[in-house]
């Protein structure tokens, strides 16, 4: 869950939309020759016709504005998630701690951290502006300093939260525990909202971390969603 959370905005993908729309013609209208005195009953039948065509043309516009921005939300859709990253830390050992995390491996200079993630899961945008994500995530990390060890953790989830969407951008919030701060992560939308896909790298500098070690950290990360149909169950 924890690399789900850490999602940052950083690039967009799109997809075509097509629509068909068929413009009003102008009515019938008087057509005047030189010299010929024009009737205001004429003249305004003209200008009416005018009229009636770019009011029908608005309308048809405004319709298919209305429904192009109903198709790129993701209310009510289900997506398939995918989320890969990196993570690449120094640690610097404290007087205190003596030995690498998880091991007995001894750590009196300090270590490095190189490890990667994959989350699969499965995510839902409700109508009322939540939304639940439920998978897998897999860690796989090398610690090395004089000697080396490598490992792998896999970790089942389930996340819910709120959503936003204004234009192409999503937002989603976790909900979190009381006193906790909330974890924020932003998506692009796709046209007709069929993906959504964001990617992040960041900096963190952690103090304490790993039980008296100075943690310095560097997490990058893409991720991709898209839209299936909604489960049979």
């Amino acid at each position: 869950m924890k690399n789900v959370k850490h999602m940052i905005l950083a690039s967009a993908i799109a997809t075509v939309f097509a629509g068909t729309a068929v413009a009003a013609e102008v009515g019938s209208i008087t057509t005047f020759q030189s010299g010929q005195a024009a009737q205001a009953s004429q003249v305004n039948g003209n200008f009416q016709a005018l009229i009636t065509a770019i009011n029908d043309n608005n309308s048809r516009i405004a319709a298919l504005e209305a429904a192009q921005a109903a198709s790129d939300s993701v209310s009510d859709k289900y997506y398939k998630f995918r989320d890969m990253g990196w993570i690449l830390a120094a640690h610097k050992n404290s007087a205190a701690d003596t030995q690498m995390p998880g091991n007995g491996l001894g750590v009196a200079d300090g270590f490095a951290r190189v490890g990667f993630w994959v989350g699969i899961a499965d995510l839902h945008f409700a109508s009322d502006g939540t939304f639940t994500i439920s998978g897998v995530d897999v860690d796989v990390e090398m610690f090395a300093n004089s000697s080396s060890d490598i490992g792998m953790e896999q970790e089942d989830f389930v996340g819910t939260g709120t959503w936003v969407q204004q234009g192409n951008t999503l937002t989603v919030t976790f909900d979190v525990e009381e006193g906790e701060d909330p974890d924020v992560a932003e998506f692009a939308v796709s046209k007709g909202g069929v993906a959504l896909i964001g990617a992040h790298i960041g900096l963190r500098d952690i103090i304490p971390a790993f039980g008296g070690n100075y943690q310095h950290e560097y997490e990058g990360g893409v991720v991709m969603a898209v839209q299936v149909d909604a489960p049979a169950n």
